[in-house]
């Protein structure tokens, strides 16, 4: 399920159930979109939702959809293909749905790997996106170019990575067992509901 953790109260609310996501991320419009890699397919709910068991489908035709971001300005929904070597670029509508969907980025992938492991993803303040894979944290500008590769912290599986501290201006990444932190230049996106 998908719920909501009031930051005074500490209220717990179910928002959706009987749902299999993965990652997510929350637009300040109220919208929560998500990925169900099983189903191949991006979901959204609203915020105010409670207990909703039927969320809408936004998107399918994903190879295993991982990883889901919004740009800085939360105009485009990006995610990431697990199963394939693409990161996909959705219009937002200005009533939450998502549109004109196309296979944006192309994922590095290791010698002898036929997919990327595009997986955890966040977005910085200048619409870069992070995007973890088998082959490190690869960057990518707003028109989709490689800008390069972050070596993974450590050989395991580096899953997801986040922007957090003061400044928002700390790359954490989560392999396996460990989470890492690196200090960059760049500062995390304004995501999220207001």
């Amino acid at each position: 399920k998908v719920i909501a953790i009031d930051p005074q109260t500490k209220e717990v609310t179910d928002i959706a159930t009987g749902v299999q996501p993965n990652d997510l991320v929350v637009s300040s419009a109220g919208w929560v979109y998500f990925t169900d890699t099983g189903k191949g397919e991006v979901v959204r709910v609203p915020t105010s939702a409670k207990n909703m068991a039927r969320p809408q489908t936004a998107a399918g035709g994903i190879n295993k959809p991982n990883g889901i971001s919004l740009s800085a300005d939360q105009r485009f929904l990006i995610v990431s293909e697990y199963g394939g070597t693409n990161a996909w670029s959705f219009v937002v509508a200005a009533d939450g749905n998502i549109h004109s969907g196309e296979r944006y980025m192309t994922l590095r992938t290791p010698a002898g790997r036929p997919d990327s492991g595009g997986d955890g993803m966040i977005t910085d303040s200048q619409s870069r996106y992070y995007i973890t894979s088998h082959a490190g944290i690869q960057m990518f500008d707003p028109m989709g170019r490689l800008g390069g590769v972050i070596s993974k912290p450590s050989e395991k599986g580096c899953v997801s990575v986040a922007f957090a501290g003061a400044g928002s201006d700390y790359l954490y990444a989560c392999a396996s067992d460990k989470v890492f932190r690196r200090k960059t230049l760049a500062k995390g996106a304004s995501i999220g509901a207001k």
